[in-house]
C-alpha cells in the first residue's frame, strides 16, 4: 500500500488563493465521507440502502469532475498518460496481490474466493466485470472512472469545437445522462457489458459535469447554510417515505429506481455539507485528509480487512450460535478498521519513502 493514488484525481490547487485552498480541502474531506460511505455498504450497513446510501459511485464521479481541468483537452497524451499512471498501474499491481493471496486461501482453507488466475482473468476481465477475486472486487470503479474521464474529455473537447462554453457543455453532459437514464429499459435483461458499459458511462458523464460546474460556482455561492439544509432534508425525506424497497443504483440498469436520482443528489449536497461543517474541528480536517489521500488504498484493501476480522472472531468465537448476530452488530468496527488500516499502513510507507529520499 504506498502513497497516495488518484481515486478521484486531487492536484494541487490550481490557484494560489487561500479560498482556493479552502476549497480544495473541502472536497477532501468530501472524498474521505465517500470512502467511509462505501465501507459501511460494503460491510452490514444496519438498514436498507435508501436509509442513507443509494449510490456511491456518484459521489467520486462528483469529486472528479470537480477537479477536472479543462486545460487537460489541450494535451490529451499526457491526460491519458497522468490518469493510466495514478489509476490502472497500481490497479494491476493490487490484482497480482489478490490473485497470490486467493490462490494461497484456496489451497490452505478450500474457500474460492473467485477465479483462476489465467490470462483473461487478470488482463481482461477487469476490463469486462472486476470480478475476477472477490477480495478486489470493489476496484471494478477504477476501470470504469478512467474509461469515463477520457470520454468526457474527448466529448468535452469535441463540444468545445462547437464554441460551447462551459455552461452549455455542462448541461450537454446532463442531457446525454438524462437521454441514457430515460433509455434505461431498452437495455434487455443480462444486457451485455458493452450495452451496460455505455449506459454507465453516458450517466457518470453527468455527474462528473455536476461536480464541474461546483467548482465553477461553489467560490461564489453560500449554499451550506441551514436554511438550505432544511428542504434538502425534507425532499429526501418525502422520496424515503413514498420507497418501500431498496433503492437500487443507476448502475444497474435492470433495477434502476426513478427516485434513485433525487436519493443521489441529496446525498452529494449533504455529505458537501458535512464536510463543510467538519471544516470547522482541525482534528478532523487531519484525519479526514488522510482519509481522503488515501482512499484509492482503502477501496482496494477494505475487503481483505473484513475478511481478517471474520477469522479473528471465528477463531475466538468457533462455535457461538450467536456469531453472525455479532458480526452484524459491530459493523462499526469492521468499518473503522477498514479506514484506518489501509490508511495507517499507506501513510507509514509514505513516511518511510520520503525519509529513504532525503538520504
Amino acid at each position: 500500500m504506498g502513497g497516495p493514488v488518484e481515486l478521484p484525481s486531487f492536484p494541487a490547487p490550481t490557484q494560489p488563493d487561500g479560498e482556493r485552498n479552502i476549497l480544495n480541502v473541502h472536497l477532501l474531506l468530501f472524498r474521505a465521507l465517500a470512502i467511509i460511505a462505501v465501507v459501511l455498504r460494503h460491510k452490514y450497513w444496519p438498514g436498507p440502502d435508501y436509509t442513507f446510501i443509494s449510490s456511491t459511485i456518484p459521489l467520486f464521479l462528483f469529486s472528479s469532475g470537480y477537479f477536472y481541468r479543462p486545460e487537460d483537452e489541450k494535451n490529451p497524451p499526457a491526460f491519458f498518460g497522468r490518469k493510466f499512471r495514478h489509476l490502472i498501474v497500481p490497479y494491476y499491481l493490487y490484482n497480482a496481490f489478490y490473485a497470490l493471496i486467493t490462490v494461497l486461501i484456496f489451497y490452505t482453507t478450500g474457500s474460492r474466493l473467485g477465479s483462476r488466475p489465467t490470462w483473461y482473468n487478470f488482463w481482461l476481465r477487469p476490463w469486462v466485470d472486476g470480478q475476477q477475486y472477490q477480495l478486489i472486487s470493489p476496484m471494478w470503479f477504477v476501470m470504469f472512472l478512467f474509461v469515463t474521464l477520457l470520454v468526457y474529455l474527448v466529448v468535452s473537447w469535441l463540444l468545445r469545437r462547437l464554441r460551447l462554453d462551459a455552461t452549455e457543455i455542462g448541461v450537454a453532459f446532463i442531457l446525454i445522462g438524462l437521454g441514457a437514464y430515460a433509455l434505461r429499459h431498452e437495455l434487455p435483461p443480462g444486457a451485455s457489458n458493452c450495452g451496460l458499459w455505455g449506459y454507465r458511462v453516458a450517466v457518470g458523464t453527468a455527474y462528473l459535469a455536476l461536480g464541474q460546474s461546483a467548482a465553477r460556482h461553489l467560490p461564489h455561492a453560500d449554499w451550506f447554510r441551514f436554511r438550505y439544509l432544511l428542504p434538502v432534508l425534507a425532499l429526501r425525506l418525502v422520496f424515503q417515505l413514498q420507497t418501500t424497497t431498496t433503492i437500487y443504483s443507476y448502475f444497474n440498469a435492470e433495477f434502476t429506481h426513478p427516485a434513485s436520482i433525487v436519493f443521489t443528489l441529496t446525498e452529494i449536497y449533504l455529505l458537501l455539507y458535512l464536510a463543510r461543517f467538519l471544516m470547522r474541528f482541525p482534528v478532523a480536517v487531519r484525519g479526514l485528509s488522510a482519509v481522503g489521500h488515501y482512499s484509492y488504498h482503502i477501496m482496494a484493501n477494505h475487503m481483505l480487512v473484513f475478511l481478517i476480522i471474520d477469522w479473528i472472531i471465528a477463531a475466538v468465537a468457533p462455535v457461538d450460535p450467536n456469531r453472525h448476530a455479532v458480526l452484524f452488530y459491530t459493523w462499526w468496527l469492521y468499518a473503522i478498521a477498514a479506514v484506518a488500516i489501509p490508511t495507517g499502513i499507506s501513510s507509514g510507507m509514505t513516511a518511510l519513502k520520503r525519509q529513504w529520499r532525503r538520504q
